[in-house]
């Protein structure tokens, strides 16, 4: 979850989003990030100790750049997360008004890093969980689980080393923990070519894995024009 921070401490301000979503959600209960730090949370009469609450459920809270607190939080409710998301519902209005953001993660991490996005895959015509578990058994990790999702996120790729000007555009983003980053961008680098790929793998065989950070075989000509032809091909 991220918010805009507005100089109340942490505790008050999480403590406001527990209130309200167990006003306006169904079954809502939360859960400690650690299995063992505490117990289920099923009603507000249980937030006693702010300070003790906010460190056992609201995980690696902090403030980065731009003043957005930011952390992770384990939660159970009753309705599909569409439903969170659902732009005409009353908790939804409540997020936009607040400046609230939740974005859903698979899996349990302090911090989620972008290795890198692909090229290739439309944001805005794109089955995530279909994408997810074709790379899971082209990255061969069946056996070997490396945690990873996909999300659509606006990417600014810079025009030239060396220039602060940057153009932007709507990618699909492959995004892990901190301590996996490496391991899965090495294996994105080892896919097949995508012109044999996608004889195997239909669905996402012809994307192209281009990785956030500079490495000699990918320096920022070949990131800016594989960029401009992604925006090409999704215009």
């Amino acid at each position: 979850m991220t918010t805009f921070y507005t100089g109340v401490n942490a505790a008050d301000h999480f403590t406001k989003w527990v209130s309200e979503s167990f006003q306006l959600l169904p079954q809502f209960s939360l859960l400690p990030f650690e299995d063992a730090a505490g117990q289920q949370i099923t009603s507000t009469l249980q937030l006693v100790d702010e300070k003790h609450f906010c460190s056992t459920y609201f995980h690696n809270h902090r403030v980065l750049q731009h003043s957005n607190l930011t952390g992770m939080i384990h939660f159970q409710v009753g309705v599909p997360w569409g439903y969170l998301k659902k732009p005409s519902g009353a908790y939804f209005s409540w997020l936009h008004k607040n400046e609230v953001f939740i974005n859903c993660m698979k899996f349990k991490a302090d911090t989620l890093v972008p290795c890198g996005f692909l090229v290739g895959a439309h944001p805005a015509f794109f089955c995530r969980d279909k994408a997810e578990d074709e790379l899971t058994c082209s990255l061969d990790l069946d056996d070997t689980p490396v945690p990873f999702q996909l999300s659509s996120r606006t990417i600014s790729v810079p025009m030239v080393e060396g220039n602060p000007q940057k153009f932007t555009l709507q990618a699909i983003i492959v995004k892990t923990s901190t301590s996996h980053a490496g391991t899965l961008r090495e294996r994105f680098y080892n896919l097949e070519n995508p012109a044999t790929a996608v004889l195997n793998y239909p669905y996402t065989g012809g994307d192209q894995f281009v990785p956030m950070i500079k490495f000699k075989e990918w320096p920022i000509q070949k990131k800016n024009s594989v960029g401009k032809n992604s925006c090409l091909y999704h215009s």
